[in-house]
């Protein structure tokens, strides 16, 4: 064979390894795009109906899940409230809290629960809410006087068999509450 037959050769190599590169970057991106939607339709927040609480008073808070997106989606609305290390499945919502210099969270609670079921699934049209108002109080203590900064966190990582379920997590923007 001659060198200018190697050469071309090589050459066609080449070139068909580029376009299967940038083949496969772009199906990638497209994927991520995707992804990145799924996650835009379904917003999470929480809220408190005031930002100045007395140290003896309960703390109320409302996490919602919105369907921010143009198909109605089924997400797990339980919202079971939970520590950040307890397994997945059992972990649908935690609270990452600090607090005044010194606070550490006096409350223990301990949730005995499974996965979620059919029963627990929530299907949310376009523009439609899903919430739960939790008493924060009973979970984490919140005793000291001053400001507190709260962050929540949604997780749906476990499949309901024959139930197409939301997947994936989402943290809410941080809530600043004052304790006196």
């Amino acid at each position: 064979m001659s060198r200018l037959a190697t050469e071309l050769r090589h050459c066609g190599l080449a070139l068909g390894l580029t376009c299967g590169l940038i083949f496969f970057l772009v199906a990638c991106s497209a994927s991520q795009e995707e992804g990145i939607n799924e996650i835009m339709e379904l917003k999470f927040s929480v809220t408190s109906n005031k930002q100045r609480y007395a140290t003896d008073e309960p703390i109320l808070v409302t996490v919602s899940l919105e369907n921010v997106g143009s198909k109605t989606l089924t997400v797990n609305g339980r919202l079971l409230l939970n520590h950040a290390s307890a397994p997945e499945f059992a972990r649908d919502l935690h609270f990452d809290i600090t607090g005044p210099e010194n606070y550490s969270n006096r409350n223990l609670f301990r949730v005995n629960a499974g996965a979620p079921g059919a029963a627990d699934l929530v299907e949310l049209a376009p523009g439609e809410m899903h919430q739960r108002t939790i008493e924060l109080t009973r979970f984490h203590s919140l005793h000291l006087s001053g400001q507190y900064t709260l962050v929540a966190h949604y997780l749906s990582a476990v499949p309901v068999a024959g139930f197409n379920v939301w997947q994936g997590s989402l943290q809410s923007d941080s809530l600043s509450l004052e304790r006196r």
